[in-house]
C-alpha cells in the first residue's frame, strides 16, 4: 500500500510540474491547460477514493464506539 501512495504522490508531482510548464511557456496553450487540469483532478479524485477505502476498511474492523471515538 505504501508503494502505492508513493506512486500517487509522485503521479501528482509530475502532473503539477507539467501543468507548471504549460503555464509558463512562451504561447498559452488552453487546451493542454485543461486537459491538463482534468487529467490532476481525476488523479486527486482517485486519491481521495483510496483514503475513503482504507477509513472504511479500518472501520468495518471497529465496534461503534472505537468510530465514536475516531470522529469525536
Amino acid at each position: 500500500m505504501k508503494e502505492n501512495r508513493k506512486a500517487e504522490w509522485d503521479a501528482m508531482r509530475r502532473q503539477q510540474e507539467d501543468l507548471e510548464s504549460i503555464v509558463t511557456a512562451p504561447a498559452f496553450d488552453r487546451k493542454a491547460f485543461l486537459t491538463k487540469t482534468d487529467a490532476i483532478e481525476d488523479t486527486r479524485a482517485k486519491s481521495r477514493r483510496a483514503n475513503a477505502e482504507a477509513i472504511a476498511d479500518l472501520a468495518e474492523k471497529l465496534s461503534a464506539e472505537e468510530r465514536r471515538l475516531l470522529v469525536d
